[in-house]
Order: structure tokens, then C-alpha cells, then sequence
């Protein structure tokens, strides 16, 4: 298994249903609005969506959150996240933050 680990990321993930018919839409809506939310912050290091293939209208977007502020910007994304989202969730799932290890081929 040959790969860098990396350590030190932060990820802030939010979980939902989309509106009816939105989901594979906002995978390529979601990054962008993210970019345009969190780019400005040295720390944003790009955000994943996630649509699920067993659950109907489910989504995952996870922000990723590096350098020395990381910690700080990933801990106060929550509201802004919520801001950017709203507007396509049904209803909202649950919201978590993690410490991540990333391997990279």
C-alpha cells in the first residue's frame, strides 16, 4: 500500500436531503458556492459532495481545513456552511467535525 499519510486536516461535515430532484445538480453547485464562502480563508482547502446511492436525495459535504489556523476556521464554519446549504436542504441530518488522516497515492 504505497501512499503519503497525511495528518492535521480538519474536516467539518454536514449531512442532509436535498430538495426533490437537486442532489446530483448540487455536486457541481455545492464545491463552487464552498470556494466562494470559505476561499477567501487561507486555511480552505476544498470541501467534498457526496450523494448517496442507497437513500434517496442524501448528501454529505465535508470541508477540509489545513495550515495553522485550521482548527479555528474549521470550528466557526458551521454557520456559514448552514448559510450556503439552506437553500437546498429538505431536512437537515446531523453536522459532525473531525480530525482527518488522508492518504494520498
Amino acid at each position: 500500500m504505497g501512499g503519503l499519510l497525511s495528518s492535521g486536516i480538519f474536516a467539518h461535515g454536514m449531512e442532509f436531503v436535498a430538495l426533490p430532484g437537486m442532489a446530483e445538480k448540487l455536486q457541481t453547485i455545492i464545491p463552487e458556492a464552498m470556494s466562494e464562502a470559505f476561499g477567501h480563508r487561507g486555511s480552505f482547502s476544498g470541501c467534498i459532495a457526496q450523494v448517496s446511492d442507497a437513500e434517496m436525495g442524501l448528501m454529505n459535504v465535508i470541508t477540509l481545513w489545513t495550515g495553522k489556523d485550521r482548527a479555528k476556521h474549521c470550528a466557526n464554519s458551521k454557520e456559514r456552511m448552514n448559510q450556503v446549504l439552506l437553500p437546498y436542504v429538505d431536512r437537515w441530518a446531523r453536522t459532525r467535525r473531525m480530525t482527518t488522516l488522508l492518504c494520498v497515492l
